[in-house]
């Protein structure tokens, strides 16, 4: 398959094959009528010789015209042929909360067990479009169709029961509000998946699978559970226990099998139990591929390469012939002479344009397989492509826009948070614009910065205030900066409890010290007290037995040696 990116090009081939020839006819005619007045020797610029220079040059720069306004037309052959679909499966999963689905039956519960199967599906679907309700006794819209898996998954992750107030299974009422919330005039593959216990559910829910299907629609069932049953716990003042009846005895919560098969084989779909993972989703993603259905709508894409350079070179050198040699013979083309600084900037100007179309053939030419790329999943490769169109084209939002798409889906969120907040700083349209908030809300999501998920997605329902997808993320991002807000209080509120425990630990410590510095000091005192006892004791005893022997002394005779 042959054709022309630029067609309009052309019209420089009805210049250079008559405009061109026409001027060298009249200027040869100009000659024939001179020479009959004059002698050859005295116009030496309208010769018979210089005639048929002019008009061989004539020739030569038409063939080059022809040939530059082939390659600014840019003729392309067909190298590849694609198919992709055009739009992938409708899908709605819908979600059994109720207190049965948190018995441990199934390790480590029946929900968490229902979450770890939908986070690996959403994993391998990215490119669908998925919704998500809830029940239990009754039946809520949690996120509407969109391609955001990120954002499914962020609601899936929230899912609990105590959300629903109402207990009970109400697979009838989810199946009829999944159905009401498909488009009608949509030709895409439409399934509602059904992950539950199937305990209690109500009596409608095979009628309403029955009506989906005559809308064209599957009902697939995944049973989560055993047959034999698992209790479901409770917790008292923080103590687990298990939920009992009125006498007393533990309630036992078993999957029905039956009443799951008997929906999905109404509903034209399968049941498959929740041990069966890999089965399931094998499935699934085959229908979400259009591999087992004929509603999907293909695209086919062909790739063309290029060929204009084949056009190109000649035509320079040709033109690049002319200009010497016109140099060299020191004739112009024309009776008027061409001066050196008027030819110049004429090749010049034809340099300029040509590769001008060379460089935005290649820079679309990468925009177009970034793209594609992206839609098959290869998303690095995309980036470089991406960003081999934004050298050439560095205003381009809409290109920026897809790269830090294609960095999102890579988990590089900081370089995706950059690219996003480029776009919104720049002149792009206020639809660009809002895209950008969200998915750079979703990108601050991801990194827990609840506080700037929450700024971006505001200011993207500034713009778009209709925008479900963005209110759902919305009040997620406050919930969780709730949260995050409740654990850091109790963090500081623990961290100034250890400070006060740590501060009365070191008075204490300070008091203890003082304590024992006082008990020494009374100590060093009573010792000192005691030494001066024990001193003035030892001196009384002494003065005692000096008393003693003072009277023996008195009563003995004098008694003198001396006869005097």
């Amino acid at each position: 398959m042959v054709r022309l990116e630029e067609p309009w090009y052309l019209l420089g081939v009805l210049i250079a094959i008559s405009v061109i020839p026409a001027l060298a006819y009249f200027r040869n005619k100009t000659i024939e009528r001179i020479s009959r007045f004059a002698r050859p020797e005295l116009m030496p610029g309208y010769t018979a010789a210089e005639a048929r220079k002019f008009r061989t040059k004539s020739y030569w720069l038409s063939i080059a015209l022809v040939l530059l306004s082939v390659s600014l037309a840019n003729p392309q052959w067909s190298t590849t042929k694609s198919t992709l679909s055009n739009s992938k499966a409708d899908i709605f999963i819908v979600l059994d909360v109720s207190r049965s689905m948190t018995a441990e039956d199934v390790a480590p519960s029946r929900l968490d067990k229902a979450k770890q199967f939908l986070y690996r599906l959403l994993s391998d679907m990215k490119s669908n479009n998925t919704g998500l309700i809830l029940f239990a006794g009754r039946a809520y819209l949690q996120m509407p169709l969109t391609e955001d898996a990120a954002a499914v998954s962020s609601f899936i992750n929230g899912a609990d029961p105590d959300m629903i107030p109402a207990q009970g299974t109400a697979i009838g009422p989810s199946i009829d509000l999944a159905q009401r919330m498909f488009s009608k005039d949509s030709q895409k593959g439409k399934m509602i998946l059904i992950i539950s216990d199937g305990e209690d559910h109500d009596a409608d829910a095979v009628e309403k699978a029955k009506a989906a299907k005559k809308h064209g629609i599957i009902v697939n069932t995944i049973g989560v559970g055993t047959a034999e049953g698992g209790t479901m716990p409770v917790y008292n003042v923080g103590i687990k226990d298990v939920k009992k009846d009125d006498e007393g005895n533990p309630i036992i919560t078993r999957l029905n099998k039956a009443a799951l098969k008997e929906i999905a084989t109404t509903g034209g779909g399968k049941y498959f139990n929740i041990s069966e993972m890999d089965a399931a989703i094998s499935y699934i993603a085959s229908f979400a591929s259009g591999k087992d259905t004929k509603n999907l709508r293909k695209q086919e894409f062909v790739d063309f390469e290029s060929f204009f350079p084949w056009f190109l070179t000649p035509a320079l050198l040709i033109l690049l012939v002319l200009f010497f040699s016109h140099y060299l013979s020191g004739h112009s083309f024309t009776k008027r002479n061409i001066s050196k600084k008027n030819t110049a900037p004429i090749l010049i100007l034809c340099l300029t344009t040509a590769w001008t179309n060379v460089f935005a053939q290649e820079s679309m030419s990468a925009a177009r397989n970034a793209d594609k790329l992206y839609k098959d999943g290869k998303y690095a490769e995309a980036e470089q492509k991406y960003n081999t169109a934004l050298k050439q084209h560095p205003d381009n939002q809409v290109l920026l826009y897809n790269r830090s798409n294609a960095q999102y889906q890579q988990n590089n969120f900081a370089d995706a948070a950059k690219s996003y907040e480029k776009v919104i700083q720049s002149n792009a349209d206020n639809l660009l614009k809002a895209k950008a908030y969200f998915n750079n809300g979703n990108t601050a999501f991801k990194q827990e910065n609840y506080p700037e998920a929450v700024k971006n997605f505001r200011n993207s329902l500034k713009i778009n205030p209709n925008d479900v997808d963005a209110k759902k993320n919305l009040s997620i991002s406050l919930k969780k900066l709730k949260q995050q807000q409740q654990k850091d209080n109790k963090n500081k509120d623990q961290q100034d409890k250890n400070q006060d425990q740590k501060d009365q630990k070191q008075d204490q410590k300070d008091k203890n010290k003082e304590q024992d510095s006082q008990k020494q000091s009374a100590e060093e005192k009573q010792k000192s007290k005691e030494e001066a006892e024990r001193l003035l004791k030892i001196i009384e005893n002494e003065e005692r037995n000096v008393m003693k022997k003072l009277p023996k002394q008195r009563s003995q005779e004098y008694v003198n040696d001396k006869d005097w």
